[in-house]
């Protein structure tokens, strides 16, 4: 597998394969956009958990760079099947044993490159699906009557799914592969919970079919009906994760008829007893609800049965694969995928045909009918346990011609020793283009078969039934389009319109059906680099305040950002915390002294602590005096627990306090009660961080300071209340640490980039 190492979750970029001990062979718009980057990727192999970085990049000599990161750009907003068919679409890449540093530089270009800028609220409505029901704003969109596209997108702002409304209705949708009724429908089934924003425009973007003709309320009926049933399907089936299998190669159409057939035939050649069934939806064309209510009756009709997944171990070293570059192929070649589980390195192996060639004289590029899910991009294809191709990605039909039929297209081997050869390894290409297979011998006096395939694909047309060996793209006898343009067209530039389009989500309230008027809130993502505002802040602040002058010290008002408070007034603040996390207080006062560590505190602040009070202590004599706390140069020791959620504490300590874990201790470093506002006019300025990890530089006094500086930047720029979610190499490289352990008892604290929340209350007095 190659994995996008910015990525927060090791985003799968494409299957790979070894074709040397050190060299791997994938699909080149996979990693087009890394190619300035390449210490950005990981190649990871499931089967032996070994981690490789890459250093080098052999394209193809006739892959065309410039115009596939262009697609792979526009890919982003766009749905451009094309990209992964692009003529020669292959590069080989160099490893290396261990993985590369990745700087701070490095990590926010690379994410800024594979992200989209936020959507403009002004150009229309936006959200995040996690805190706006989508039934909701789309009934809001049909019944304002706008016309325009919804999109939905992921954590990078990337489009993910698209509905296109117009006059009241819901026309075109699309999502992972699926158009119109099926689109939506798993929209709604995989509980998308993405940013959102919608655009005015004319038509849908991208390559749909017939309109659809069901009434929104219909068609928002029927997927709440069909998300309500699914869980009782997946349960009468095994689970979401059971594997099926065809009991026979061919259907039995007799007990099926309407719908039913033409579901069954759409799961039947991908029921192979590889693919979990709640991922079937990806490669058989339907939403989960009708891939789950046709194995059931499947099931019923005994035409298919459960599948045991393969027994592991699956541990084995990545070696070489061999492959087959002077063999013939000939269309209906019976060929072989591999993919593994990316977690445990599980192999799957999916059966099917060759079909031919795409265009004529061509053997370069080939069509087969494996379908794959778009990760399988760049996984080697054998006959007879050698690898002749590598699959690219899906051909897109002709929406409005097509029989069901998924295409698929792959590269023939010999692009990969042409990648090689284009690199300076031309002796690695002839040794390896020495197949190991026992070719068969011409008769004599015969031609020599020629190596690849040259026949071109037979394609059944869906209009008049005929079929050519002349391409696989057009029906010779009426003209038909088969497959759609697979050939780039670079889009003109988009109108923006500016019109201001303001949203009334409109909420009926009790009998007296009060309507209440919001305008939805801006989307989750808010900046490309990694800055991300989460759906729910790490820890909360509340800031809290009193005026013992007034005689109201009991009586506690809360503090509102940007207050201005009188000095000789109480104040005190309360931390909640929601993520489980190691928590920090840093604090600066008014008059910009060095940043004191509030929490957690150091065990020699706690030691110090705890002589006063034994030397306080009623009948306490002869106490010895406690030590000073160490200063400047000398290092504090934090007492750091990892906080739970619900957790919850004060500084000052001891007002209002709530933790899991009975062992975390707060210094009582002021006298119980609050902090009495004092000194020169400004602000006193608390920001706390959360992590999953130990910070490195507690009680690194010089370390505190310059990190409480570029926190407080980062916050000024994004000026977010609710707080921030950041890489933490943005702030300071290194400054979390995980505790890794060898085979003995010891823990060592080994550096690793991790997101961290940032947030900040500043109380104004004077």
């Amino acid at each position: 597998m190659i994995i996008d190492r910015t990525s927060s979750t090791d985003e799968v970029l494409a299957t790979c394969w070894l074709v040397d001990q050190d060299k791997v062979a994938t699909t080149a718009h996979s990693i087009i956009l890394f190619t300035d980057h390449l210490e950005a990727l990981k190649i990871r192999f499931p089967c032996s958990g070994e981690e490789r970085g890459v250093t080098k990049a052999l394209f193809h000599p006739r892959f065309s760079r410039s115009s596939t990161t262009q697609m792979a750009t526009q890919a982003m907003t766009d749905y451009i099947p094309q990209v992964s068919l692009q003529k020669n679409n292959a590069v080989v890449l160099v490893t290396r044993p261990t993985l590369p540093d990745l700087g701070i530089d490095t990590i926010a270009k690379l994410i800024q490159k594979n992200s989209v800028p936020q959507a403009s609220i002004e150009q229309g409505m936006g959200g995040s699906l996690a805190e706006l029901d989508l039934a909701m704003v789309l009934q809001t969109i049909t019944n304002a009557r706008k016309e325009g596209i919804l999109v939905i997108t992921d954590e990078r702002n990337r489009t993910i799914a698209r509905i296109f409304c117009q006059d009241g209705k819901v026309l075109h949708a699309q999502y992972g592969g699926l158009i119109n009724e099926y689109a939506l429908y798993q929209i709604f089934e995989a509980k998308l919970d993405g940013n959102f924003h919608f655009r005015s425009a004319k038509q849908p973007d991208w390559l749909s079919a017939r309109p659809i003709h069901r009434p929104a309320e219909m068609l928002l009926l029927e997927s709440h009906r069909r998300y309500d049933e699914l869980p009782k399907l997946q349960h009468e089936v095994g689970g979401p994760e059971a594997l099926w299998l065809r009991v026979s190669p061919e259907l039995n159409t007799t007990r099926l008829s309407g719908d039913s057939l033409e579901r069954a035939k759409a799961i039947w050649p991908v029921l192979d007893g590889t693919t979990p069934a709640n991922q079937l939806w990806r490669v058989a064309g339907l939403d989960d609800y009708a891939v789950f209510q046709t194995l059931v009756e499947l099931r019923q009709g005994s035409q298919i049965h459960d599948q045991q997944p393969p027994k592991g171990p699956y541990s084995r070293k990545a070696e070489p694969i061999p492959v087959a570059v002077q063999v013939q192929l000939k269309p209906y070649d019976e060929i072989e995928s591999l993919t593994v589980d990316v977690n445990d390195g599980k192999p799957f192996v999916r059966k099917g045909s060759l079909l031919g060639s795409l265009r004529e004289a061509d053997p370069n590029h080939l069509v087969h009918n494996l379908v794959l899910p778009p990760e399988a991009a760049g996984c080697p294809m054998f006959k007879d346990g050698h690898v002749i191709g590598m699959h690219c990605g899906s051909l897109p039909p002709e929406p409005e011609t097509s029989d069901g039929t998924r295409l698929q297209q792959m590269l023939w081997v010999d692009v990969i020793m042409q990648c090689l050869i284009q690199g300076g390894e031309a002796p690695l290409a002839r040794k390896l283009s020495q197949s190991a297979m026992d070719i068969p011998k011409s008769a004599p006096g015969a031609p020599v078969p020629k190596a690849g395939c040259t026949e071109v694909a037979r394609v059944n047309c869906s209009k008049c039934g005929a079929s050519h060996l002349e391409s696989s793209r057009f029906c010779k006898t009426c003209g038909q389009k088969l497959i759609s343009d697979i050939d780039f067209k670079p889009r003109k530039a988009a109108f923006v319109n500016s019109t201001l389009i303001m949203v009334l989500l409109m909420l009926a309230i009790g009998a007296g059906g009060v309507m209440v008027l919001a305008r939805a809130p801006q989307p989750i993502i808010i900046d490309t680099a990694y800055v991300m505002k989460p759906e729910l802040p790490w820890v909360k602040l509340e800031g809290k305040f009193n005026d013992p002058r007034k005689g109201r010290d009991k009586v506690f008002q809360t503090y509102k950002p940007g207050e201005i408070l009188s000095n000789g007034q109480n104040f005190y603040m309360k931390v909640s915390v929601d993520e489980p996390s190691y928590v920090y207080v840093f604090h600066q006062s008014s008059s910009g002294v060095d940043i004191d560590t509030l929490f957690p505190p150091s065990q020699e602040d706690l030691a110090k602590e705890k002589a006063a009070e034994s030397k306080s202590a009623p009948g306490a004599k002869g106490a010895p005096a406690a030590k000073p706390a160490p200063v400047g140069p000398v290092r504090k020791h934090p007492t750091e627990f990892l906080l739970q959620r619900d957790d919850f504490f004060t500084c000052p300590a001891g007002l209002e306090t709530n933790f899991a874990n009975g062992d975390v201790k707060q210094e009582l470093n002021v006298q119980q009660g609050c902090y009495g506002l004092a000194g020169a006019p400004g602000a006193e300025t608390m920001i706390v961080l959360s992590s999953h990890y130990p910070i490195t530089f507690y009680g690194d006094q010089d370390a505190v300071n310059a990190f409480f500086k570029k926190a407080s930047a980062v916050l000024d720029q994004y000026e977010l209340d609710s707080g921030i979610e950041i890489d933490s190499d943005l702030l300071k490289p290194g400054m979390v640490a995980v505790e890794k352990r060898s085979s003995g008892t010891s823990a060592t604290p080994v550096h690793q980039r991790n997101s961290v929340f940032l947030t900040r209350l500043a109380v104004r007095h004077r």
